[in-house]
């Protein structure tokens, strides 16, 4: 299959981004770019869309589409730490997810935002069913929704639950809207408490939905899935939430031991991804 030639010329311009010919502030004029390539300026424009959405070009007023300086990685912490404050339930609510990642942004200064639920039946794949101690090809409600920081895309979570859990305890996961107390609070006020959750993380190369979402090229780094696996108070696992996250635009923390509340209460970190404890992707 022939590439579409947006995608051409974005993997062009992206390449002299990353070899600093085009350099932070550098203007991309349309009317150049459409003659240099031999295409119209509405494929330039669905090219620089696609730089766009990965952070690698803004559009400023009266100014016009420059290079945008490099994304500081955004800070989330997996590890057994409350940090979504006051009325937090489960033991070690950790971050990435609902009111504690939007906390651990602003505690960095930056602004997480969410897109449009979606929710979806899907029947579980065998890891799937594994993870839920659930039968393969089982029922699951799919709840997925694109994430942003600074308006950059970040990352894409989908959290999985049953079918019959929704239908008969938690209506509230069926339907395409954000739960106000967050699904981990509202759960928990049904009688499924969240106890203890094991994190596993691995890398994979992106889907063609993923290299859209986040602007990536074909020949992009590999993203990184944390998969959360979520037990109640009977040790019976009733969550599963995956989370896709762009390369080069995240650090996942992972702390241990008694840990102090100056080191809970995140710091704004540098961009540095070799601190200890510390995974950039």
């Amino acid at each position: 299959m022939v590439e579409a030639r947006y995608r051409q010329i974005a993997d062009e311009l992206r390449g002299q981004i990353d070899d600093g010919t085009l350099q932070p502030g550098d203007k991309l004029t349309e009317k150049e770019l459409a003659e240099r390539h031999g295409v119209s300026t509405n494929t330039v424009k669905e090219a620089l869309r696609e730089l766009k959405r990965g952070g690698l070009v803004t559009t400023l007023p009266k100014v016009g589409t420059i290079i945008a300086k490099p994304v500081k990685p955004f800070t989330s912490t997996l590890s057994h730490v409350d940090l979504a404050g006051e009325g937090a339930v489960g033991k070690g609510f950790g971050g990435g997810e609902g009111k504690a990642w939007v906390l651990e942004a602003a505690t960095q200064e930056r602004v997480a935002t969410v897109g449009p639920l979606r929710v979806e039946m899907t029947k579980a794949s065998k890891r799937l069913a594994a993870k839920l101690d659930t039968a393969p090809n089982a029922q699951l409600v799919s709840r997925i929704q694109q994430r942003y920081i600074d308006d950059v895309p970040n990352s894409i979570q989908t959290s999985y639950f049953s079918l019959r859990l929704a239908m008969e305890k938690a209506p509230l996961l069926l339907e395409a809207e954000d739960i106000e107390d967050g699904t981990v609070l509202y759960l928990h006020n049904l009688g499924r408490e969240q106890a203890w959750y094991e994190d596993e993380i691995t890398a994979r190369q992106p889907t063609p939905d993923e290299l859209e979402f986040f602007g990536l090229s074909k020949d992009s780094l590999a993203v990184l899935e944390v998969i959360r696996t979520a037990y109640d108070q009977n040790d019976v696992p009733f969550r599963l939430a995956v989370t896709v996250s762009a390369p080069g635009r995240n650090v996942f923390r992972i702390l241990g031991g008694d840990v102090p509340p100056r080191i809970r209460e995140l710091e704004e970190h540098d961009s540095d991804p070799t601190g200890e404890g510390k995974t950039a992707v």
